[in-house]
């Protein structure tokens, strides 16, 4: 069986840059601080002279967690969601994959079913160095096969939105000068196999139209998908050693006003409080 032919689209996407995306890591990180600084360190019977603050623990933080991957696995789940959003607003579907318990068999099966979507598949995110002018954008492969679909669909009600979507997106005004032709004539005349990113993206805009609410996106890709990203964008090795580094300056400072002070005893099962290892 042969390989779908594939085009490349970007997406509606409001970016990164004071977004609800950019707040969704920013409070996990915050929260899982706090948390640390408030309950953690004491459940691990760190001596309160020896723990870190809140604002101490985002500091390093901070200086360990590649917010760039963060964005990727966001822009990641994000194509995943508006590709089955999508398919909800067309009626297109999928066969996808899921596991279920089959309590006759006792066991976990696979499962094929039909899942809305437009078959995208995520490619790429770009960024601009500054934010002045454009945001961030993700760009998805897309089947021709749907991209026909689509182009269908306008042909029936005689390219309305699509005229109407082209006029909006490139008609040329002060500060900004379009590199395409708005009249959707002209765009009519160029094989549908042959259109770039920019055009696939206006016809998919054209026949789904946009989010009305960005936290429809947001809601649809579930509760756990801020704290995901960004426990997976920390390097705990390197996190762990942050702090056995500040925790062991903390305890020079407290000897040095207190010569005979020792930590607390522990158990010898719990990791040692500045080097990560059992003290057994």
């Amino acid at each position: 069986m042969s390989k779908p032919i594939m085009l490349l689209t970007t997406i509606p996407f409001s970016g990164f840059y004071n977004s609800i995306w950019s707040d969704a890591i920013d409070n996990e990180e915050e929260q899982s601080a706090e948390y640390e600084a408030d309950e953690r360190q004491a459940e691990n019977g760190i001596p309160e002279e020896l723990r870190l603050s809140a604002q101490e623990i985002c500091g390093i933080y901070f200086d360990v967690t590649n917010y760039r991957a963060a964005y990727m696995q966001i822009a990641r789940d994000y194509a995943e969601t508006f590709s089955a959003w999508a398919g909800e607003q067309l009626s297109m579907t999928r066969k996808a994959k899921r596991q279920r318990y089959d309590y006759a068999a006792k066991k976990s099966v696979s499962e094929t079913y039909d899942a809305d979507s437009i078959g995208l598949v995520f490619e790429s995110m770009e960024s601009p160095r500054e934010y002045n002018f454009t945001t961030d954008s993700i760009f998805c492969h897309i089947p021709l096969k749907t991209v026909r679909a689509l182009f269908k669909i306008s042909k029936a009600e005689s390219h309305a939105r699509l005229s109407a979507a082209i006029a909006e997106r490139f008609t040329s005004y002060d500060g900004f000068f379009s590199s395409y032709d708005n009249d959707v004539d002209s765009w009519l005349e160029k094989p549908l196999s042959e259109w770039d990113h920019n055009e696939i993206s206006t016809l998919l805009i054209a026949m789904t139209g946009e989010p009305d609410d960005l936290d429809d996106m947001f809601y649809g890709m579930g509760d756990e998908w801020g704290y995901q990203a960004w426990e997976s964008a920390v390097d705990w090795k390197k996190y762990e050693s942050r702090v056995a580094e500040l925790r062991a300056e903390k305890l020079a400072e407290t000897q040095a006003d207190n010569p005979d002070y020792i930590p607390p005893y522990h158990c010898p099962e719990t990791p040692d409080l500045f080097n990560g290892e059992s003290a057994t």
